[in-house]
Parts: structure tokens; sequence; C-alpha cells
């Protein structure tokens, strides 16, 4: 179209507009976007600002936006297609009632229900009148007024509505289909709003029991469609685990097996990318080394490169006029089509010589049994699941499983967490000189109404695994306060005698309760050979800084890589080489060991055969996502080159780190917010660098929360290394305990009890001990 009609034509604009739906379909809302934008630009230009056609993109985008949550920004496009809509087709239109319809959807999640009311009733005439009894657009519309029912404790017409919005879902779309399940759901929390335990738990296991069903199916050849259904569905699974948990009480003998049930429900609503690359780095290893182990990690390699050369192709696609690279898109085209070729030929070899990689990397929960399998007999996992109106913990260890329910909800558990953060900000205390005071009353409450409850089911436990959620993911947990400081805490020094949880006991950070089998079940021993390898100091000439965080704007360049000019202003890090040299002493490695300055760039890193180191290390600048324009992906920096290009611009982003070969028992992150999300809205934790980490083939990680001071982590983790290397009962979690202990506790610096310093570091995977 754009060849032969030109780039503003009608067809190209229609094209765009499909092209950005393919990716709302994935869920890939910041990819489809910009396309939409550009659609709706070329039709406003092309037909004038009030035709309908201009409608079509502008309600795509409220979609988008929708589901992003950004509710207000929904309304605003929703509110311009509908003008357009009543203008054009007058108000008894479907056309216009279906933005009604969504109008008022977006007015029930904001709790405007006056609103909310106005627009269903009326879409849901129009519809009546204009389509008949039996379309989809009906069923949501009715599954909406329901929704609202409920919400104005009208439980027997919500009833009602539900009722009818099943059987439209049935007769259109199929009782195998999501949006049956979502339905079912519904009617469950109706149920349970009418005190009819039973009944909700039945129409909960009915609709789990659909979205399972579709994820089995879909496991094999779309196993990313069926993670974003579970996604998707997360509040479908937090209706049935609430069905559970009013059932629970009076449950007798039913206990244990309710438990169960509730602890495998939860971990669909909890799939995860961090979970996946886990368990796709578990089916390579339990490959064997071998061809087969080969074909497993080509496929990777070959979708990590897909998706990379997809997401330029998408960025350069969006770009307007003059901005254009038409030579570039075409051979973007014709990579990615090669790649797509490769991929269906690699993934019918898997599936005719590997059939089992298919259960590997399936979503298949972990039930209670087959946890207390995989644990010492000192070590216990806690699972949470965060919902909006209540949290609810798992806890597990070799004897027995308990569940409970907490009145918590996730809102309540943001707004303490960010109260946390916000005491610990190293960027505050550059500015200030003063260290902040720590945000006491916020972390004995988040211990004491989540974690207390678990005491007793702990007891005795030394190493516990967590997996947690929703907020608490942005959170390193040892800094939580056991009970209250039993003094006033004026000098820094105080901090010393608070009740850290991290000082109770040893703890590793899960991104699923899955990754535990796949990491104790399926992963081999490192057969890597070298002890360590490091990667520091990169060449920087920018103004000198402690603070391994930075926050940079336009780094990137037209072409996508990094402006090597600009990543060269940043602040250099000396005393990143002295950690590394120290790391490297501890593990009996020399000074060949460490990439430094020049030497430390990304072009060596693709060269050295990191697959034959057992520690892999990097202390430099780590950029979060949504950091700087362009790209929303995190990344280290290293050593820029003196021109950019494709095989190295100065930073090592996630999705280049998927590309490395590793068989690391530990990769160390020295770095800033490592463990951050990947940059989309709403993203789970530990889906930015350490899933690509675990993608590549490292059995645990240490990661950041928060940007880290350069002399405390030089101290912190050189200690926790020692600690694991000289002692082989010392796991790496109880390695990195101690270590803390040891940095509060350093008498020449006293200000490194506060939290701000000790406290940033997790261990993510296997924090246990290490079989040599």
């Amino acid at each position: 179209y754009e060849r032969v009609l030109g780039p503003d034509s009608l067809q190209v604009a229609g094209a765009i507009n499909n092209f950005a739906t393919t990716y709302i379909a994935h869920r890939r809302y910041d990819e489809a976007r910009p396309l939409l934008e550009r659609a709706r630009e070329v039709y406003e230009t092309t037909l004038g600002p009030a035709h309908p056609d201009v409608s079509i993109p502008l309600a795509n985008l409220g979609f988008i936006r929708t589901e992003q949550r950004a509710f207000d920004a929904a309304r605003f496009y929703y509110g311009k297609a509908l003008e357009i809509r009543e203008a054009a087709f007058g108000a008894a239109h479907p056309q216009v009632a279906s933005v009604l319809r969504d109008l008022g959807l977006i007015a029930l999640e904001q709790d405007d229900l006056a609103t909310a009311e106005a627009y269903l009733t009326r879409a849901l005439s129009v519809f009546e009148a204009a389509a008949g009894r039996d379309t989809p657009l009906l069923a949501t519309t009715a599954l909406g007024l329901g929704r609202l029912r409920a919400a104005q404790a009208d439980f027997d017409a919500a009833e009602r509505f539900f009722a009818r919005a099943l059987a439209l879902t049935r007769d259109t779309l199929g009782d195998d289909h999501p949006a049956y399940a979502r339905v079912l759901a519904r009617m469950a929390e109706a149920y349970l709003g009418q005190d009819r335990t039973a009944a909700g738990l039945k129409a909960a296991r009915a609709a789990t029991a659909v979205m399972r069903g579709r994820a089995a199916r879909l496991r094999s050849s779309r196993a990313r469609e069926a993670q974003n259904e579970l996604t998707a569905a997360r509040d479908l699974f937090a209706t049935h685990v609430a069905a559970i948990a009013d059932r629970l009480p009076a449950a007798g003998g039913d206990r244990e097996a309710l438990t169960a049930e509730a602890f495998e429900v939860a971990q669909l609503a909890r799939a995860s990318k961090a979970s996946t690359a886990v368990a796709a780095m578990a089916a390579r290893f339990a490959a064997g080394d071998d061809a087969l182990a080969r074909a497993v990690r080509a496929r990777q390699d070959t979708l990590a490169f897909w998706r990379n050369v997809d997401r330029r192709l998408v960025g350069a696609l969006s770009r307007e006029g003059v901005e254009r690279d038409l030579d570039l898109e075409r051979r973007l085209r014709r990579r990615r089509d090669a790649l797509s070729a490769k991929l269906a030929a690699q993934d019918r070899t898997l599936a005719d010589d590997f059939p089992a990689y298919v259960e590997l990397t399936g979503v298949a929960p972990l039930d209670p049994a087959g946890v207390r399998a995989l644990l010492a007999p000192d070590e216990a996992l806690l699972s949470l699941f965060v919902t909006p109106a209540a949290t609810y913990a798992w806890v597990v260890r070799r004897e027995a499983a308990s569940m409970y329910r907490v009145a918590i909800e996730a809102t309540a558990i943001a707004e303490m967490v960010a109260a946390i953060r916000e005491t610990v900000d190293p960027f505050e205390v550059a500015r200030t000189g003063v260290l902040p005071a720590f945000a006491f009353d916020e972390a004995q409450a988040l211990y004491r109404r989540i974690f207390a409850p678990a005491d007793a089911a702990l007891a005795g436990i030394r190493h516990l695994f967590v997996v947690p959620d929703g907020a608490l993911q942005s959170l390193p947990l040892g800094v939580l306060v056991t009970r209250p400081p039993d003094r006033p805490v004026d000098a820094v020094s105080d901090y010393r005698d608070v009740a850290w949880l991290a000082l109770r006991r040893a703890t590793t950070v899960l991104p699923s309760v899955a990754s535990l089998r796949a990491l104790r079940r399926f992963v081999r021993r490192s057969r890597a050979t070298r002890p360590f390898i490091g990667y520091g100091d990169p060449s920087l000439s920018g103004d000198s800084g402690a603070t391994r965080g930075i926050e940079v704007r336009a780094l990137f360049t037209r072409g996508g890589y990094a402006n090597v000019d600009v990543l060269r202003q940043l602040s250099p890090l000396p005393d990143t080489a002295d950690e590394l040299r120290a790391l490297a002493r501890t593990m009996g490695a020399s000074e060949g060991a460490l990439r430094l300055g020049p030497a430390a760039t990304e072009s060596s890193v693709r060269r050295d055969a990191l697959a034959d180191y057992r520690i892999v290390a990097f202390a430099t600048h780590g950029l979060a996502a949504g950091d700087f324009e362009d790209v929303s992906e995190p990344a280290l920096v290293l050593t820029p080159p003196a021109e950019a290009s494709l095989a190295d611009d100065g930073l090592l982003t996630a999705s280049e780190i998927t590309q490395i070969a590793l068989d690391a028992d530990w990769v160390i992150l020295s770095a800033c917010n490592t463990a951050a999300p990947d940059g989309t809205p709403g993203a789970e934790g530990l889906s930015g660098l350490a899933k690509a980490f675990f993608f590549a083939g490292t059995r645990s990680l240490l990661v950041s929360h928060w940007p880290v001071a350069s002399d405390a982590t030089r101290e912190l983790t050189t200690a926790m290394l020692s600690a694991a290397m000289t002692d082989d009962s010392v796991g790496r979690a109880e390695a990195l305990r101690r270590s803390i202990l040891r940095l509060m506790t350093l008498d020449s610096r006293p200000e490194y009890a506060h939290p701000l310093f000790w406290a940033p570091f997790v261990v993510v995977g296997e924090g246990g001990v290490t079989p040599r």
C-alpha cells in the first residue's frame, strides 16, 4: 500500500489499525499505541476530524488505556469517539452503543455508579432494539449491568443479569471461551454476596476449569498466549480463592484439600515471565549436553532475536513522514520473516524429538505435596496473592501446608511500600546530605498484618523461600520490622538495634512456586570449570558519583542505538574495580578474570565464553526501564565504543542478555534497581534483567531494589561471597544475611546501619546450598 498509494493513504491507515489490533491481542499495548496514533492522524488529515473512520483508532486507543488502567485517558479517547459516532450515525446506532458500553464499564471501574448505570442502560436498549438478543455486545453490556447491581449490593438483580450474560456468551462464543469463564466468575461473586458459599465455589471452580483447560491446550504451540490469558484472568482466580477462604473456617476434614486447591489456583493467577524464563532454563539443562540441548537453546535464541527485530520494526513503522527509513523497514521485515520460518522448523523438531520440553515449560501449578518434597527440613515456602479486596498467604514446610487470609487490600499495601521506599532514596540523600528517618510505622504494620500470622507455622525455619506479589515485589522484605523499636531511633547507630526481618532468617525470592521445582528437580550442577569473571569500572567521563543509579533522557539515536556521546558523560565508578578485585580474590581468580575500564565492553561480554564461569558479576550503572526515552527495557552500562553498532553500543540490554549462554551458579548484579520490572504498566517484578539472566542460564541472582551506594555495596558483596565460598553449609541467602549483619555493625561506618545501605539486595532463584 505504501509503495503503490503512498504513506498517507486510507488503505495504509486501515492496515496500520489492523496491525495494531494484532499487538493488542497479544497485550503488547505500548507497541500498538504509536501505530494507532499514526492511523488516527492519516484518517484526520485525509477525511477530516469528524469522519466516523477516525473513531476506529480512537476506540482502540481507549481500549488500550482501559487495559492499562489509565481510565481518565481512556475516557478521553472514548469520549472523542462517541462525539464523532453520534454526529455521524445518530444516538440509536450500535456503533454508538458500543462506545457507551465501554464508557459505562470505565465509570464502573472508577466507582461512578450513576454514570455507569446511565451509559450501560442506554447501551442495552440500543443493542436490544438494533441487534436482537444474541450478540456478544449485548452479553458484555448485561455483564456490566450485573456488576453494577452487585456493587449496589442488589445481588438478586445481579444474578439475573449474569445469567443472561452467561447464556448469551455460551450461545455466541461457546463454553470454553475466556469470556464465558469471566461471566461464571461474576456469577460466583453474586452467590458469595448472598452468602451462598457452596454455589459460589461451584461457579468459581467452573470458571477456573475453563481457563486451565485452555492453558493446557495452548501451552505447547502458543505458550505466550496461554500465559497472557492466565494473566488477564487474575480477577477470576481471585474470586475462586476468596470462595475457598469463605468455606475454610467450616471445612473440617476438607481443609487440607481446600488449602491445596487455593494454592494451585493462586499460582495460575501469578503466571509470570520470570518464572517462564526459569522453566525454560531448566528445560534446557534437563535436556543434557547433547544435540537436543543445543536444539532447545537454539530455539530460545531464535525467539529472542525475533522479538528484538520485531520490536525494532514496530518502532520504525511508527515514525512519521521524513523520519521514516523505508530501507531499514524492508531489511527488518526480511529478517523477521526468515526468523519466523526458522522458529517454525525448530518447533517441529522439538515436538518430534523432545515432547517432555512441553511439560517442563508449561504453566501447570505445583501442589503443596510437590513443594514439600523439594524442601529441606529447615526450609519453608511462603507464597502470597494480593487482590483488590484481601491478601492470601500459604506456608508450606516439610510437615504440612496452611493458608490464611488478611484483610488488607492491594492499594493499602502499595501505599505502605511507597512510604517505605521514599525513606531509602539515595538521590534524596545526595541532594540533602541527610539520611532520612525510616518509615518504621509502615514497615512494622506490613509485617504485623501480612507476615506475623505465619510466625507459628515458621517456627524453627532457617531458610525461607518467598513468592511475593503486587507491590511487595518492589520491596526487599528484609527491611520490614518485626516489632516496634524499644527506644527512639535518633542516631544512625540506633538502627543496629531494630528488629529487622532480614536478621531473623535467610530469605530467597522466587518468581513463582513452580520455579522451585524447575531449580531443584531439573537443573543439573554447573559444568563450568572457571570460578569467576567480572565486568565493571566502565570508561566514563562525567562527574564523579558514589551512587550506581542514573536517570537519562534522550539517550537513544534514531537508529535505536545508544548515543555513545551521551552515555560517555555518565559518572565514572572507579570503586567498582576494587569490588570486583576483592570478589575475584575470594574466588581464587586472577586479575585476568576481570574486564575493567576499556575492557568492560559489550563486545567482550559477547566474546567471552561465559558458560565456562560459575559466578558472573557486573558492577556498574544500571538503567531501569522507563529511565530513558524510546526503549522500555532495562540495561547495564558498559564502556561505550567509538561508534555505536548493532554489536556494541555500550548498553547490555535485557533482550541482549537473553542471547548469552550461561551455566552459572550465581550472577551478581552490583548495580541499581536490577530487580525492577520491564517498564510496561502493571508489569510484574523480576521481569527485566532478572528474567533475562535466568533465561540465559543462571540458577540464582543477586539483584537490587534501588540505586546502591558504592562503598557499602563493595563491603556487602565481598563479605557475602566470602561467607558462601568458605563454608559449604552456607547457602547464598544465608551468606547475604551474614554480610548484612556485618555491614550494619561496622564500627568505622555507623551510618551503614541505615537500611538505605544494606537493604536493597535480595537473592532470587536458588538461595540454598550449591552442591559441589
